[in-house]
């Protein structure tokens, strides 16, 4: 079998001292590239973030405002309705009775309105009570 005449890893026309510098020269415009493509990947994550908290404060606001009006919505139509019971119980049935009729319905609703929370506010309680245990 013939031996096969093995070429030379370099071609001759460039010195190998030049080689490592354009390497270097080249990595760095590359890295220069990589650097400045991420700032402005950042700069505009930022920029987006920012949009979307401004978004996001405005439309807070909004909310707070629209909660503000509807629970004074809430309070007049309730006052409302306690007066017009009142007003029209007590005629049938005496005054004093009419306000503990209301009241007791008042309560009962109260009642009724706190019960889901309460239940998940206790096992809300459980849970990190069995987190302490393990």
């Amino acid at each position: 079998m013939p031996k096969r005449r093995q070429e030379p890893l370099d071609s001759g026309d460039e010195p190998l001292a030049s080689q490592p510098a354009d390497q270097s020269t080249t990595l760095e415009a590359e890295w220069d590239a990589l650097t400045g493509a991420a700032k402005e990947a950042v700069s505009s994550e930022i920029a987006f973030q920012k949009a979307r908290l401004r978004y996001a404060v405005r439309e807070s606001g909004n909310l707070v405002a629209r909660a503000a009006l509807a629970g004074a919505f809430l309070f007049a139509s309730l006052l409302v309705l306690v007066v017009g019971l009142l007003l029209a119980l007590g005629q049938s049935i005496g005054f004093w009775w009419a306000l503990l009729i209301v009241l007791g319905l008042l309560l009962a609703a109260l009642a009724w309105a706190v019960q889901a929370p309460w239940r998940a506010f206790q096992s809300l309680l459980a849970l990190i009570a069995e987190d302490k245990d393990q």
